[in-house]
């Protein structure tokens, strides 16, 4: 499997983003450079009141920008949660 970093686009003219999943984790920045580039468009699409769901690693990403959301466990954590999107 190769991982081919391309440029992050702002998000000017878009109305919604979507981040989707990847085999790297959150804090993966130092291996995966794109990572940091990503959390910011993520930062700025909820701020600009975007919809902007998150997909396995998109949703680590995405809870990594907000904060107090984030941070590593302890273990393995599995199971499902009601969610309400404001």
């Amino acid at each position: 499997c190769s991982i081919v970093a391309m440029a992050v686009p702002g998000i000017d003219g878009w109305d919604a983003v979507v981040s989707l999943g990847g085999v790297m984790g959150a804090y993966g920045e130092e291996a995966h450079p794109f990572l940091a580039d990503e959390k910011l468009l993520l930062a700025d699409a909820v701020e600009a009141g975007l919809p902007v769901p998150g997909i396995c690693l998109g949703c680590q990403l995405l809870a990594d920008t907000r904060p107090r959301c984030s941070g590593t466990g302890a273990g393995r954590l599995c199971g499902a949660w009601a969610a309400t999107i404001p």
